[in-house]
């Protein structure tokens, strides 16, 4: 569904701060104080904007239509079998689309006050390198008006990335922001390289809502989530910019490194388009990095006891530490 969609599902819950709010470090303030509760902008300069909507696994359980202690075993379940997505030929982001592309005028902001500029936190990249394509997280500090620095992780898009330049080429790769929670658990999914994270969501929402994930294919050859708001069309090119800082998982800043740039050729978005944000430290941040993390820890574990119960990453450990 659209984010807009999910604001009015869970409207009891969310905090809706109507006062037109600067990109620049006031939308944190707002986060902090209500961590597990959606807080919705509709006057963000650059357009309206969403944190912390799937702060609690009480809500992404609502979403997948089972309850907070069916999730760690339907999670299991999808990465351990995996099915097809389904192709359409419609998605409501494509009703705006444009190559004029102009970065500074989305509602991405700025977090904290030593951040190296606004970020674009909530993204899923989506790339496709000799066959194998590949869902995951990985943040973008915003350079100019179609131009980012990203920090790609050592792990797959990073091969993928590698892979490319030493062919002598760029990787197409698209950002899908405002998703569903469940491609958002699947572009957190470490798995194998050469597994479909897109097809963990798919086997997700077949078990618990019995229908696979929707995907569409863009004009760059990729294929997406249809369900997105936004999605950036672009090429990580052969040249790297400073990034950072910017605060990370524990609350601190997370050091400057040379890393690949990017180019967006595309910009397309809904009707009634939501940004998504997700505030580095936070539980929404943590949900997303945990999460999908239990299933492996409960496999390894289950090799060595006879029974386990169930396993949790929790905020205290950052979701990811203990």
């Amino acid at each position: 569904m659209a984010m807009r969609q999910w604001l009015d599902r869970f409207a009891d819950d969310v905090i809706t701060v109507r006062e037109r709010v600067n990109r620049e470090i006031e939308v944190t303030k707002h986060f902090r104080a209500h961590p597990t509760r959606p807080v919705f902008f509709p006057n963000l300069e650059g357009g309206p904007a969403v944190g912390n909507l799937w702060a609690t696994r009480d809500r992404v359980a609502t979403a997948l239509a089972v309850t907070k202690d069916e999730l760690l075993s339907r999670l299991m379940a999808a990465q351990t079998n995996p099915i097809d997505t389904h192709v359409v030929e419609h998605a409501e982001f494509r009703k705006n689309s444009t190559t004029d592309v102009d970065l500074d005028m989305l509602p991405i902001p700025k977090l904290f006050p030593k951040d190296a500029g606004r970020y674009i936190t909530a993204g899923v990249w989506v790339a496709e390198w000799q066959g194998v394509r590949n869902l995951s997280f990985h943040r973008i500090q915003v350079l100019g008006k179609d131009r980012g620095v990203c920090r790609i992780v050592p792990r797959h898009l990073r091969h993928m990335y590698n892979e490319a330049i030493n062919a002598g080429e760029e990787l197409k790769v698209a950002i899908c922001i405002g998703l569903d929670p469940w491609n958002l658990l699947a572009g957190g999914t470490s798995v194998e390289y050469g597994v479909d994270e897109s097809r963990i969501a798919s086997a997700l929402t077949q078990s618990c809502l019995g229908r696979p994930v929707d995907m569409v294919r863009l004009k760059n050859g990729l294929t997406v989530p249809a369900e997105a708001d936004y999605v950036l069309e672009g090429r990580l090119i052969n040249e790297t910019h400073e990034e950072g800082p910017f605060v990370d998982a524990v609350r601190t800043y997370d050091r400057v490194r040379k890393e690949p740039v990017l180019v967006v050729d595309r910009i397309s978005h809904r009707d009634d388009a939501i940004f998504h944000i997700i505030v580095g430290g936070l539980d929404e941040h943590f949900m997303f990095m945990g999460m999908p993390r239990e299933p492996v820890i409960y496999h390894a574990v289950s090799r060595a006891v006879p029974h386990v119960k169930a396993v949790r990453l929790t905020e205290g450990g950052c979701a990811w530490l203990h």
